[in-house]
């Protein structure tokens, strides 16, 4: 994946479920990344995350800042395999 690939998955929380759901389907990636202005991770979106929405009712123009909290699980770049599988279990 090369830099312009992974900032097309990348998008601000304002940005509508329907602005999302465009981007999910451009990229082709099945996730997107929710970040704030300095780039930090705040979520991941996914095509399910958007299709639980859609059937709860939730519109369109929705914020994805207005979905429901689901702060990532996230290892520093010195972590082992073991370290990421115990920071998700």
């Amino acid at each position: 994946m090369n830099l312009n690939t992974f900032n097309a998955l990348c998008l601000p929380p304002g940005v509508t479920l329907h602005e999302a759901l465009a981007r999910l389907d451009a990229t082709a990636q099945g996730i997107l990344l929710v970040t704030d202005a300095q780039g930090r991770l705040l979520r991941t979106v996914t095509d399910g995350d958007l299709r639980r929405a859609a059937l709860a009712g939730v519109s369109n123009g929705t914020p994805l800042s207005a979905l429901p909290a689901r702060p990532p699980h996230t290892v520093g770049l010195q972590a082992s395999q073991r370290d990421g599988a115990r920071s998700i279990w």
